[in-house]
């Protein structure tokens, strides 16, 4: 007797298929949904066949030793330019460790112009150093040191100027100066101390020539600007300093209200200002202001004369 096959009423499918069903309907669809990345799977084979093939034809060209031998080479090349800036490194030290040295005595100089003081053989650098970032302290420090230290320091500008090749008359006005700033005299130095510049400058320039304009010292500071820094007290940046009091403020005309009042401001006093009576420069700082410039410019005029650059002047 054949047996007889149930089939289902809803797909037709044999009974003992039915139980199947809802294993295999997620896979058909696991299947269907994996199809786009198998799509992509095979566009990516495709896109790097050609490197593939390229990469088959390098190794039939055998050219890895010649890549190995470049990439020595270029290792070679890398090592020489590290030692190459390494030597440039070192031989740049000296010159880097100089600029340091430069930027610091510059810091140091420039503290010193914020106090009002003028750069000075006499000048206590070590004080300087105390105060790196205090320019009031410094100031007032600065103000203690030459009351306290006076004595010494007027002895060394006295023994400096006699030994200088300058007329008697001359020193003997250095010296009334120095004791009225010692009196405390404070505006009497500098207008002591201004007209004898000129006459020393007169008589050694133009030979006492009176014709000859000389209030704004245009050859004085001219010839002076020829000159190094070491070739007068004081040296080195702190030299610099004063050169440029002496060319860009000594000597500046005052015309306007204005200029006055910037003038004024300042505690090295002005020639125009002092001959004319615009300012009255009677503080300690503007009498010590007075003799170190003094000090200085005798120097240098003497400097001058003695290297035959005064001659050119004279026959001007």
């Amino acid at each position: 007797m054949t047996k007889k096959i149930v089939r289902n009423k809803k797909d037709n499918l044999p009974s003992v298929m039915i139980g199947l069903e809802s294993y295999v309907s997620p896979l058909v669809n696991l299947q269907k949904s994996l199809r786009p990345f198998s799509e992509m799977q095979e566009r990516m084979a495709s896109a790097i066949a050609p490197y593939v093939e390229l990469q088959k034809k390098l190794d039939a060209l055998r050219l890895a030793p010649e890549i190995n031998q470049f990439q020595k080479a270029m290792k070679e090349l890398s090592a020489r330019q590290a030692n190459f800036q390494k030597a440039i490194q070192e031989s740049m030290r000296p010159l880097y460790e100089f600029g340091q040295k430069i930027a610091a005595l510059e810091k140091r100089a420039k503290l010193l112009d914020e106090t009002g003081f003028l750069p000075h053989e006499s000048t206590p650098y070590d004080l300087i150093e105390l105060h790196l970032d205090d320019a009031p302290a410094l100031k007032q420090a600065l103000e203690n040191f030459y009351a306290d230290e006076w004595p010494s320091v007027r002895k060394n500008i006295e023994a400096r100027i006699n030994a200088l090749d300058i007329d008697a008359g001359a020193k003997a006005v250095m010296k009334e100066a120095l004791d009225a700033h010692e009196q405390g005299y404070y505006q009497s130095v500098c207008r002591l101390l201004f007209p004898e510049i000129e006459r020393v400058v007169r008589i050694e320039f133009y030979q006492g020539n009176i014709e000859k304009r000389i209030t704004s010292q245009h050859d004085l500071r001219k010839m002076t600007g020829d000159l190094t820094p070491g070739q007068a007290l004081p040296h080195g940046m702190f030299g610099f300093r004063i050169y440029d009091r002496l060319t860009d403020h000594l000597y500046k005309n005052v015309e306007t209200q204005e200029e006055l009042e910037k003038i004024s401001n300042d505690p090295v006093p002005n020639r125009h200002a002092v001959i004319h009576g615009l300012i009255q420069y009677n503080t300690m700082q503007n009498s010590l202001n007075t003799i170190f410039m003094t000090d200085y410019i005798l120097q240098i005029i003497v400097f001058l004369k003695s290297a035959g650059h005064i001659k050119a002047a004279e026959n001007q």
